[in-house]
């Protein structure tokens, strides 16, 4: 019985120095995966940016394009879609409708930018009047809206409109008011 203890034990002498090689074969593959970082040419950036906004629908520090405006079409980003619509009557007669708490309609939205000038509010406000021109129109009448005047303001941009070719003989006019953002956010259509 002798022999076999000793072919034990020469056989665990063998066993074990293969786990010890196949220990440090590991272990130098483990320490070389750790070391490609530093040889092999590519650097890691971290950037933080505390920018919340988004440029299609406000001016941002952090970008002045807007990523996704391209797949706006020109009618979905002029159409008023959700709104509230009321109507004032003064006592002289005189009515008044507001489009008030309009979302989704905005200049940058429709440019792709928030970078844009007075002729952008101006050309932006007229297509806004065209694309929705139903909600301005009474029964049988077929006005022509003009361009009148353009405020810009630090806070707001103010946009008049005069209708001309009225048949109802009426004085016409819509405004569209604008945050500073270029978010549409009233529209008063009035009558005299």
């Amino acid at each position: 019985m002798r022999p076999r203890q000793t072919e034990r034990i020469s056989i665990m002498r063998l066993t074990v120095p293969n786990r010890v090689r196949v220990a440090q074969a590991v272990a130098v593959q483990l320490i070389a995966l750790a070391f490609i970082p530093l040889f092999s040419g590519g650097s890691c950036t971290v950037v933080y940016s505390s920018c919340e906004c988004d440029p299609c629908f406000q001016p941002c520090a952090c970008k002045d394009f807007c990523d996704h405006a391209a797949t706006i079409d020109f009618d979905g980003a002029r159409r008023l879609s959700t709104y509230e619509r009321a109507v004032v009557v003064e006592p002289d007669g005189r009515a008044t409708r507001i489009y008030s708490n309009i979302v989704g309609v905005s200049i940058a939205r429709a440019l792709g930018t928030a970078d844009y000038g007075a002729e952008d509010v101006r050309a932006f406000a007229t297509s806004v009047i065209a694309v929705n021109r139903q909600l301005f129109e009474l029964p049988g009448e077929n006005a022509r809206w003009d361009f009148e005047s353009l405020d810009l303001f630090d806070t707001a941009h103010v946009v008049t409109f005069r209708a001309t070719g009225s048949r109802s003989g009426t004085s016409r006019s819509l405004t569209l008011l604008f945050d500073r953002r270029g978010n549409l956010i009233e529209i008063d259509d009035s009558s005299s």
